[in-house]
């Protein structure tokens, strides 16, 4: 589809024009001419009456328009009038739905979408509705001619339908997630971050799995949980799906999508060191801003005895691709920090947790590539796993127990990260480990001979 991009450049943030052409690409948009303006957006139609006249004028032919911010309601009928009925307006949002269904394949997934399109364009159903009168149709709802009323009818009843049905989709898969947390009562980390900055392919080396990776935008559209003992302790690793910025209304649409991942107050975020280091703030800001309105808690790095709060373990990938990686991820956290406390001091770390700079150790930089050495693939295993079990101190217990049943062992692996086992001359089995005191509480009250040494 042939396509104008028009977007003032007091819209512009670091990494919009690379991510606006991946975004149009995956959507089957052929951007044919880039307008961008120096004033401020327009309140009332977002380009000025000039640029309007001007494409109008010289590009008769064109499908559609492309404004790669959010478009105000008032801002996307005014336009969409202006351009005509023939071409069709895209804003940010719009995009992203678009692109988002071109790649769902679930049925959760497709019930969201369709849910979010339809919240989305509701307030914007004033030029639709005129087109569609115009023409004698109902636009891209249903067919057949419609008042005003009864389109506007309709839509809340699909909306209402379509929410009823998530709901029933939501409440299926939190019982999913309920019986598989009291079946292992294991902690389910989640590897979140912005859409292609590597974490599927974190995900595949922790799991030895092999999901689908790429460059490409929103490559994986489904979560994805699998067990993993490569770190020592047995943990749940969940891949997401990449976060984006959406107005938050539109994310509540998403909830199957990433609440039940994120009930363990603990992630780990992917930031991309080919991408400039202000573009990584950004998205720092965004995760934790979408976490926060999700879990209702605040969401910090580094800091882990806050109550109420959920915490971030950061990855930096593709180091290959950067000069001094160490140095340009320690840059980040340093910013990072500076910009937290500043909040502080402001009164308004409602989101943000505190960093402080002497928090910044050689420790807290993980670094990750798929083609590290294997030197590099030990150290970003000890750091990761030193790391996840300075946060999961509270749920972690050194115990060495005697008398263990042959029966109970494979239970003990299970639980624990296994230091020490071995047999007495009596035959009796030890085994000495780090273990989730919770399921081992368990195992104990079941096995009333194990002893504890």
């Amino acid at each position: 589809m042939e396509t104008i991009l028009i977007c003032s450049k007091h819209d512009l943030y670091p990494g919009l024009k690379e991510e606006i052409k991946e975004l149009a690409q995956e959507a089957d948009l052929d951007i044919i001419r880039e307008i961008w303006f120096n004033s401020p957006p327009n309140i009332k139609q977002y380009a000025t009456k000039t640029i309007i006249e001007q494409i109008k004028e010289e590009h008769e032919e064109i499908e559609a328009i492309l404004i790669p911010v959010e478009l105000k309601p008032r801002q996307y009928n005014t336009l969409a009038e202006k351009i005509g009925e023939n071409v069709e307006l895209i804003d940010r949002v719009n995009l992203l739905l678009q692109v988002f269904e071109k790649k769902a394949d679930s049925y959760e997934a497709k019930l969201e979408i369709q849910l979010a399109k339809l919240k989305y364009l509701t307030p914007r159903l004033q030029t639709t509705l005129k087109k569609a009168m115009t023409k004698e149709r109902a636009g891209f709802f249903s067919s057949g001619e419609m008042k005003r009323e009864d389109l506007t009818r309709d839509v809340k009843r699909k909306i209402n339908n379509l929410e009823k049905k998530l709901e029933q989709a939501y409440q299926k898969t939190t019982k999913i997630m309920e019986q598989r947390k009291k079946k292992t009562n294991l902690p389910l980390i989640p590897i979140l971050g912005f859409y292609s900055t590597g974490k599927t392919t974190v995900f595949n080396y922790l799991t030895d799995l092999n999901r689908p990776t790429g460059e490409k935008p929103f490559v994986t559209m489904a979560a994805k949980i699998a067990r993993t003992k490569k770190l020592g302790l047995p943990i749940d690793f969940a891949d997401s799906v990449g976060l984006t910025l959406l107005p938050l209304d539109i994310l509540d649409t998403f909830r199957i999508t990433f609440d039940p991942l994120l009930k363990d107050d603990l992630g780990i975020i992917i930031l991309d060191l080919s991408r400039t280091t202000q573009r990584n703030i950004e998205e720092v800001e965004l995760i934790k801003k979408n976490i926060s309105h999700i879990t209702k808690k605040s969401v910090t790095i580094f800091e882990q005895n806050k109550t109420n709060t959920f915490r971030l373990i950061p990855i930096f990938t593709k180091i290959d691709k950067t000069r001094d990686p160490k140095e340009k991820a320690k840059t980040i956290l340093k910013l990072i920090t500076t910009k937290e406390e500043k909040q502080e001091e402001n009164g308004k770390n409602e989101i943000y947790g505190i960093i402080k700079e002497n928090a910044i150790f050689e420790h807290d930089l993980i670094l990750f590539s798929n083609k590290m050495t294997s030197q590099e693939i030990t150290m970003f295993q000890q750091k990761l796993s030193k790391t996840i079990k300075r946060y999961l101190t509270p749920q972690l217990i050194n115990m060495t127990l005697k008398n263990v049943p042959p029966h109970v062992k494979h239970k003990l692996y299970e639980i624990g990260e296994i230091t020490l086992e071995k047999i007495t001359p009596r035959g009796e089995i030890i085994i000495k480990g780090v273990f989730y005191s919770s399921p081992l509480q368990k195992v104990l009250q079941q096995n009333p001979q194990i002893r504890i040494v």
